[in-house]
């Protein structure tokens, strides 16, 4: 088994409008309004290739411009965008010039029991990769089309998405096209109000998942089940657990030594605000898994984060994440894999005046790998 530990240490520094009111600009009578942003700031990574046997900083200053925008449509419909363009340099002078940035859109129509949206959304980034802590720039485009209708005791909620990942660099432990990827889900649900504020629910997913390159992963499609309950503690707090299984086919079986698999799937969300304004988040999740390898695995994950208000202008926040990927079968003959991270977090914030803020975080992460090679 391999570890590699890999420290993360983020500061920032940022000028922008933020989400101060004071610090936006309204035109047509305050139905359009607009939070331009700058950012300038850097960071420091002490292993950014994510290898035991050959670590390499890494030092890089970035620069952020952008703008959101909120558009009230009419009493009902409101149309939200918002766009970032990034440029980071580093010292690696072979990724001296990394540009990056996002851009989304969306419209919201919300009346008496009804909520329908659509949302449009491109994303460039070189966040670490979850599995093997490698920075890899990956374009992410999302769409998604969803309701939700809400009766005295009865919710119906429907949704229809896309996403495709489309990996710009190879990896020490896969080339770029192998993990190119594009997934079609739909989804059903259905809540029952019940007496003293519980929801009991039950969800339908289905998905279809297409590679550019069937040579690591193989394409497959899922159908999941779930039945959830919800509860609103209090006007501050908010509980939610959902279990079901997770049927899934792969097309081919040149890779794997199965075709059909069958494993439980679950996801519990906590989250409370404090009478002192602290606020607290707990997530578990778990299910099936492509992973980097080839194989499929059973993966698990743990996420607590925490944040408190120094005073009116200082706040913190911490947060500790675990996550664990079990395979289900063994991948050309080898043994199967267990492989799991764990992420420790801290950062502190300080707002100067209305729109000008600075932030700093810090991060640890301990891993173990053997996607790593020699």
């Amino acid at each position: 088994m391999r570890y590699r530990p890999l420290f993360l240490f983020l500061p920032l520094t940022v000028l922008s409008a933020a989400e101060d009111g004071l610090a936006n600009l309204t035109y047509l009578n305050d139905r359009l309004e607009l939070h331009p942003r700058v950012a300038v700031g850097g960071r420091y990574d002490s292993n950014v290739e994510a290898a035991v046997d050959d670590p390499q900083d890494e030092i890089a200053a970035t620069g952020t411009i952008g703008t959101g925008l909120k558009y009230a449509w009419s009493e009902v419909t409101t149309v939200t965008a918002d766009v970032d363009a990034q440029l980071v340099v580093t010292n690696r002078s072979e990724q001296r010039y990394r540009n990056q940035g996002q851009a989304n859109a969306a419209i919201l129509r919300r009346t008496d029991g009804k909520f329908i949206s659509a949302h449009a959304g491109f994303a460039r980034t070189d966040d670490p990769d979850q599995e093997t802590g490698e920075r890899v720039m990956v374009d992410h485009w999302t769409g998604d089309v969803g309701g939700d209708f809400t009766g005295l005791t009865n919710r119906i909620s429907t949704r229809l998405s896309f996403e495709r990942s489309d990996y710009l660099e190879n990896s020490r432990s896969f080339q770029a096209d192998d993990r190119d990827q594009n997934t079609v889900m739909a989804s059903i649900g259905y809540g029952l109000r019940l007496d003293g504020g519980d929801e009991v629910t039950l969800r339908v997913v289905g998905d279809r998942l297409i590679y550019d390159a069937s040579t690591t992963n193989q394409d497959n499609t899922g159908v999941s089940t779930f039945l959830g309950w919800n509860r609103q503690v209090s006007e501050k707090i908010n509980l939610s657990i959902e279990a079901g299984v997770e049927y899934r086919h792969y097309d081919a079986s040149n890779t794997i030594p199965q075709n059909d698999l069958i494993s439980p799937t679950w996801q519990v969300n906590g989250r409370t605000v404090t009478a002192d304004e602290s606020t607290w988040s707990l997530t578990l999740s778990g299910g099936l898994q492509d992973t980097a390898s080839g194989s499929q695995a059973l993966q698990s994950r743990f996420n607590l984060n925490y944040g408190h208000p120094l005073n009116a202008v200082w706040s913190m926040s911490l947060g500790v994440e675990g996550f664990n990927l079990q395979d289900v079968n063994a991948v050309g003959g080898q043994p199967k894999d267990q492989r799991w991270t764990a992420r420790g977090l801290a950062g502190t914030k300080y707002s100067f005046r209305p729109g000008l803020s600075g932030n700093v975080d810090g991060g640890y992460e301990y891993s173990s790998s053997d996607l790593l090679g020699d």
